[in-house]
């Protein structure tokens, strides 16, 4: 069976998963790195370019959504005030927040950034920055960026902006390629007891590789709820116990008279 026949096959027919042990490591690792990075293609990369493309790219992007603005003389000035949030449960909730008419990073408390896992918020004299948790204020000298307007942004700073955005997205794919497989592994130790619960002799090398396929479903689900605006809570652990039942299934039919054969991952 080649590797997008097992893509149907793993969804809907529960007695492929016997065949899914026996396929070789090559394949196996192949098969996720494929569909994780169609997962993150459709949930991150996709969602980009539409948003890149018919703007003319990031200098085109820049120039439609950034307003005017003036840092000088360590002090900041915008056209007009900015808000943006985002609320996504794969990247995570932000909020920017820009405004030289107002002290909004005095107004601003830390109740109010709790919703958010980072926060950049900008008044005419200081800077408030929330990541990784930790909420600090500066001054506009002690960030040190010097003096700076739309156009002189858009002219110095996008060539770096541009390797920086997409070196980011490569770093990003690895990990969350990563974690895939590490989601993956979770399984595969959810399966070890599964298969303790059911009496059958099962390598963890096996499933290992039935736990990866497993992933299937749940990540074509999220492609999908990603892209809906409907939230569902505990979405996480629905996706991951999704894998766990399609693991259970496969358990069932896996072949009892089969020899273990221990692989070190």
């Amino acid at each position: 069976m080649n590797i997008f026949a097992e893509f149907i096959h793993s969804i809907y027919d529960f007695k492929s998963y016997k065949g899914f042990q026996e396929n070789s490591w090559l394949k196996t690792l192949l098969y996720g790195v494929l569909l994780g990075t169609i997962v993150i293609f459709i949930t991150l990369f996709l969602p980009l370019l539409m948003l890149l493309i018919p703007s003319g790219g990031m200098e085109g992007l820049a120039r439609e959504y950034i307003p005017e603005f003036v840092l000088e003389d360590d002090e900041f000035w915008i056209e007009e005030p900015v808000e943006y949030t985002q609320y996504n449960p794969g990247q995570g909730n932000i909020l920017v927040k820009a405004d030289s008419d107002r002290p909004i990073t005095e107004e601003i408390t830390r109740v109010d950034l709790l919703a958010y896992d980072q926060a950049l918020v900008i008044d005419a004299h200081h800077v408030l920055l929330k990541l990784q948790g930790q909420v600090r204020t500066f001054t506009h000298s002690e960030v040190g960026l010097g003096d700076w307007t739309k156009e002189r942004l858009i002219k110095e700073a996008m060539p770096y902006i541009q390797v920086l955005f997409w070196g980011v997205d490569l770093i990003l794919w690895w990990v969350l390629l990563l974690a895939f497989f590490g989601g993956a592994l979770i399984i595969a130790w959810v399966g070890k007891l599964m298969a303790s619960m059911q009496n059958k002799e099962i390598s963890f090398g096996s499933l290992y590789k039935m736990a990866i396929y497993t992933r299937t479903a749940p990540l074509l689900l999220k492609m999908v709820y990603m892209w809906i605006p409907v939230s569902i809570p505990f979405f996480v652990l629905i996706n991951m116990g999704i894998s766990c039942f399609y693991m259970w299934k496969a358990i069932e039919v896996a072949a009892e008279d089969r020899k273990p054969i221990e692989i070190i991952l």
